[in-house]
């Protein structure tokens, strides 16, 4: 309960209470003897001290999160742990230690076969090239992430993967062309806005910052003619 709550806060942006609520349910969690999730709380946790411009104090819980993940034998949600640090370490400038986890979140989905997971460590793995220079690797990162999530439904992944394919093409001296086509179901600005990148300006986008919609990008595209509920890969 505390921890489906603490997911609704990060969905509003309340990033306190999610930090509250969190550390709550962890809490109640050790005094039951519950190990469910708590991985995934204090992945929560850290990426909303990130949100809060609390880079250390994110990356301190996210590291507790990965060791409650081998502690506790919890694989569900580890690549994505590992992306979420990843990218907050880009933020923080360790473009090293990012490349480190990167390659142990590639592990892992060349094991389990989430195409959910292939996305978000395609666009980490753009945007690590971008850092190196690499504009033409950034670009075919950037694209097969832009596809893949555009054939799953994966709305937000493939705004996010648009904008960091266009800023590696522009890194790679490409004469910019009409604006990209938006995806099925975004029709307007403001609908951009409302799928979660909202107070994210194009610039920040463009700069290839993977750390901002880590809550928002799980929704999905609406099927034509019908609603498709959203993915549940999202933290509870």
């Amino acid at each position: 309960m505390l921890t489906s709550l603490a997911f609704a806060m990060f969905v509003l942006e309340r990033f306190e209470d999610v930090i509250a609520l969190g550390l709550e349910s962890v809490k109640v969690d050790l005094s039951i003897g519950g190990r469910f999730q708590i991985a995934k709380t204090l992945s929560n946790v850290g990426q909303a001290f990130a949100r809060l411009g609390d880079l250390s104090r994110g990356l301190s819980f996210l590291r507790r999160a990965r060791e409650a993940h081998e502690r506790y034998a919890d694989q569900d949600s580890r690549a994505d742990t590992l992306l979420s640090t990843a990218g907050i370490l880009i933020e923080a400038g360790d473009v090293d230690a990012a490349h480190t986890l990167a390659g142990d979140a590639g592990a892992l989905v060349a094991v389990t076969g989430s195409v959910y997971d292939l996305v978000n460590e395609r666009i980490i793995r753009a945007c690590l090239a971008r850092l190196a220079g690499d504009a033409q690797t950034a670009i075919a990162y950037a694209l097969e992430a832009r596809q893949t999530a555009e054939a799953q439904g994966l709305m937000s992944f493939h705004i996010y993967a648009t904008a960091v394919e266009a800023a590696a093409r522009v890194d790679a001296g490409e004469e910019p062309h009409r604006r990209p086509a938006r995806p099925h179901g975004v029709r307007r600005d403001r609908d951009v806005r409302r799928l979660g990148v909202r107070g994210r300006g194009p610039r920040a986008l463009l700069r290839g910052d993977p750390t901002r919609l880590a809550q928002h990008r799980r929704r999905r595209l609406p099927a034509r003619g019908r609603s498709r509920p959203e993915d549940r890969r999202a933290h509870p």
